[in-house]
Parts: C-alpha cells; structure tokens; sequence
C-alpha cells in the first residue's frame, strides 16, 4: 500500500485532519482512505489483522517479457527517430494484445 494513503488514514483516525483535507494533503483520494479505514474498523471487531492487497496482478495484459518486448520496440523507434506519441504507444500494446490472444 502506498505511504501517502497510509498517512492519510492515520491522520483521519487520529482526528488530526477531516477526511477531505487529508486526502487533497497526500495526493490521495478520499474513497480509498475511507475504504482503508472501514476495512480497519471491521477488521478491528473480528480481532484480525487488518491486510491489504493489491488488485494490480488481476489487471495485468503483458507478463514481464512481454512488456520488456515492448519497451525495447519503443526505444529502438525513438532511436530512429519514428516520434510516437502516447495514442500510437497505446496503439502498439493494444495491437500486440490482440495478436497475442490469436
């Protein structure tokens, strides 16, 4: 779990900050502070360690190879000069997903 959202419930939980102030402070947002400190307040009852987790491996298109493949492809085109802008980089990763599935 990032740092800023950490501080973000501390500060809520110790009444130092409102809920709004503290997540526009760390850069965070307020629905996931407030859902960090709810997931706390029911661990709390059950007497269990409150454990967070990260859904980012669920939402994962390209293994480590495959984003490596990637990157170097848009190395190797800025090296020659072809100036792809963020749309054609996406562009590229969405065409390769696609022939991947094939």
């Amino acid at each position: 779990m990032p740092e800023a959202v950490i501080q973000g419930v501390r500060c809520v939980q110790e009444r130092r900050l409102s809920l709004r102030f503290a997540t526009s402070n760390y850069g965070t947002t307020h629905t996931t502070v407030q859902n960090r400190i709810l997931k706390i307040s029911n661990s709390d009852e059950c007497n269990q360690p409150s454990v967070f987790t990260s859904h980012f491996s669920r939402r994962q298109i390209f293994n480590e190879n495959q984003v490596l493949m990637l990157v170097d492809y848009v190395i190797k085109s800025s090296k020659l000069n072809y100036r792809m802008a963020y749309i054609h980089i996406r562009r590229v990763a969405h065409d390769y997903d696609r022939r991947l599935q094939c």
